[in-house]
């Protein structure tokens, strides 16, 4: 095989790996941006320093992130017993949806967190 087809063999691989958890991977990429953004809007709301090392750490848990459904995903295939992906990103978008709730809060005083908790024991009939 030669090494071009085999670069090709490689990225269709990828792709086809990719491609399913493309959905999980854009959200959470998307709650990362969002806590960047309410982090920093509650921090200029209440007047607290911005400091580019807390900024960095999102870029690793982006990294990190991305690998660790990556390798759910590999489990899933490999295993299929449970949906290891589900859980990871599920687990994942949970906290950083959290964070985000946790930065409104803060800069609009209103405690989201705890009223959206309320909703959802509401719904549970508790």
């Amino acid at each position: 095989m030669k090494k071009a087809e085999f670069i090709e063999l490689f990225v269709a691989y990828l792709v086809a790996f990719i491609t399913p958890l493309a959905p999980m991977l854009i959200l959470i990429g998307c709650l990362l941006i969002s806590d960047v953004v309410t982090a920093v809007w509650r921090d200029k709301l209440i007047k607290k320093p911005i400091y580019s090392k807390a900024m960095g750490k999102t870029i690793t848990k982006m990294i990190l992130y991305m690998i660790a459904v990556l390798l759910a995903h590999g489990m899933e295939n490999v295993f299929g017993t449970l949906p290891f992906v589900n859980i990871t990103g599920g687990y994942i978008c949970l906290v950083e949806f959290k964070s985000n709730i946790e930065n409104i809060s803060e800069a609009t005083g209103i405690d989201l967190w705890n009223a959206i908790r309320d909703k959802i024991d509401n719904l549970r009939g508790q």
